[in-house]
């Protein structure tokens, strides 16, 4: 018996001097009226603590490397882009030459941004579907808007030149160059002016 009390000593008076070197010295007189148990339990207390903290710190750093990797942009040829992002280039601005191809990875999701020679910039999804196409210098193509938004752009705003259309959401929204901006439905009707 004596020699099991003193080897749980032994391992209380262990735990208690690692316990004591992370506190301020001006706590130490409280555990001198602790009992061995109540400093045991004080020890597995500190220590599971201790253990949480490391794990947390683990946990933060995988969290840090994770938004590091996400969302990184890398340059890739013309010719990765998947098919309908490549025939819609081809197709609505034959004369430009292609700057820049970037492919940004996300979480679930893939982006694709090309920038051309007549600083016009398109944004595709992972299918290649056409997200937003601007130009702040030049006049965009209409040719790939739907015939009841040219239509409508040609019939209320005459030879007015158009900077950007973007689709968000469930809708496409045009912006000409005097700042008027459209929106219209998928299916190309008219739904209001935005501010």
């Amino acid at each position: 018996m004596k020699i099991i009390l003193s080897f749980h000593y032994q391992i209380v008076n262990i735990n208690i001097r690692h316990f004591l070197k992370h506190l301020p010295p001006s706590t130490y007189r409280f555990f001198f009226f602790l009992s061995s148990k109540q400093l045991t339990m004080l020890c597995v207390i500190f220590k599971n603590i201790l253990v949480m903290k490391k794990t947390i710190f683990a946990l933060f750093s995988i969290l840090i490397m994770g938004i590091t990797v996400y969302g990184q942009k890398k340059i890739i040829d013309f010719e990765q882009l998947p098919a309908e992002a490549k025939q819609f280039v081809k197709t609505n601005f034959p004369n430009e030459t292609v700057s820049v191809v970037s492919m940004e990875t996300k979480a679930f999701d893939t982006e694709y941004d090309v920038r051309l020679s007549d600083n016009t910039k398109i944004e595709f999804d992972k299918d290649g579907k056409w997200e937003d196409v601007k130009n702040k210098i030049h006049c965009l193509p209409t040719n790939f808007l739907l015939p009841d938004i040219r239509n409508f752009l040609e019939a209320k705003h005459p030879g007015n030149c158009i900077k950007e259309v973007e689709r968000v959401r469930y809708k496409i929204k045009v912006e000409t160059a005097n700042g008027i901006e459209l929106i219209f439905n998928n299916d190309g009707a008219f739904i209001e002016y935005d501010d």
